[in-house]
């Protein structure tokens, strides 16, 4: 239990400061896949966003680090305010 909401606030905490660093859009702009520090695909994705029109997203971490991990992808709501 304790992994989990370590995990969750340092998820949190990267969203947070993804945002505050990021130009204002909004929602229509944010739909679609957003890969973290890259813009090339190589042989798997890093840690991405998914964000979908219905109000969903998906964040993938990073496919090129595979120490076992048990936790493969976060899936919740979003919603933009202005």
């Amino acid at each position: 239990m304790h992994f989990r909401r370590l995990l969750l606030s340092s998820f949190m905490i990267s969203i947070w400061t993804t945002l505050m660093l990021a130009q204002t859009i909004n929602s229509s702009q944010l739909i679609g896949r957003w890969q973290i520090h890259s813009n090339a695909i190589a042989s798997g994705w890093n840690g991405n966003y998914q964000f979908y029109s219905n109000g969903r997203f998906i964040y993938h971490f990073n496919q090129m680090v595979d120490e076992g991990k048990r936790i493969v992808s976060v899936r919740g709501n979003y919603r933009v305010f202005r």
